[in-house]
């Protein structure tokens, strides 16, 4: 006969011990990136910030390539911010005039960082142009409707030039649509007239941001790292692996990009962990803000 008094305690010390060892398999086999710890210890390229996932915020983002403009005051405001303020002192001005968003895969998170950041620079008082270099999905036209027909790839066939195209959608934030999807995207925006536009859209603004399609999937971006003085890749955290992020940085490097650093997107929070805290005191400290004054 089993001793139960013996078996039983043996037997959950058993599962116990099963168990640990499956959560530690499972955490060896997620190859994926999500922590800033993740991109110090595995990627060789600056942190400049981290998004919040939109379900870990106590506000309602309805549109969150907008934020900038509808939730100006919200947590997610603020992690723009914060990542504008690490990029101005990630080099000299004049280093980072034109930068290219891109990302490893599609749905990274692209055009919201490139929107919002623009957004919050010119909140700032600088003149920022955003320029839709995704033919292949465009999002500008769609986001602001008032943006101008022809777009970016009728300036480079010679239909128009590109400061016909520019509109301003908010106080010193100006735009350029994409324009219809041309038969040879990548040759055009590899183009001497590609690299001759960027020249002189600095010259007339004091930020050139260039959201472009993901770099792993089309060549696009590749061939216009070249072009800008940085290259700030936006890494989705927990989508994303190390493997992936890896190769995107290396085939910049091996084109001569400069890689500005990345952005951490979608960053989820832990119970009990540091973002949890930092996130419950930015709430905190806004509603004491926000109380009336006696």
């Amino acid at each position: 006969m089993p001793k139960w008094s013996v078996m039983m305690p043996l037997g959950v010390l058993a599962g116990v011990i099963i168990a640990l060892g499956l959560a530690f398999v499972i955490e060896l086999m997620d190859t994926s990136i999500k922590s800033p710890a993740d991109i110090s210890r595995r990627v060789d390229l600056p942190l400049l910030g981290m998004v919040p996932h939109l379900d870990d915020l106590e506000e309602e983002i309805e549109e969150p390539a907008l934020a900038f403009k509808t939730d100006p005051d919200s947590l997610i405001g603020e992690a723009f911010r914060q990542i504008r303020s690490c990029l101005f002192f990630s080099g000299p001005a004049d280093q980072r005039r034109s930068l290219l968003i891109t990302s490893p895969l599609p749905e990274d998170g692209r055009t919201t960082l490139a929107l919002n950041l623009a957004g919050v620079m010119a909140q700032g008082g600088l003149r920022v142009l955003v320029v839709d270099a995704n033919f292949r999905q465009p999002s500008i036209h769609t986001l602001f409707p008032e943006s101008r027909q022809g777009g970016l790839s009728g300036a480079l066939v010679g239909q128009s030039g590109w400061e016909e195209l520019v509109q301003e959608v908010e106080p010193n934030l100006h735009v350029i649509a994409a324009g219809t999807m041309p038969p040879n995207p990548a040759e055009l925006l590899g183009s001497e007239q590609m690299g001759t536009m960027i020249g002189e859209m600095v010259e007339k603004y004091d930020q050139v941001l260039i959201d472009s399609p993901p770099c792993m999937v089309v060549t696009d971006a590749s061939v216009l790292s070249s072009l800008v003085d940085g290259v700030v890749l936006v890494v989705r955290a927990g989508a994303n692996t190390y493997g992936i992020v890896q190769r995107a940085r290396d085939m910049f490097v091996h084109v001569g990009a400069h890689m500005t650093g990345i952005v951490l997107n979608g960053m989820r929070v832990m119970a009990g962990g540091y973002l949890r805290k930092n996130y419950d005191t930015f709430y905190e400290y806004r509603t004491q803000e926000q109380l009336p004054s006696e």
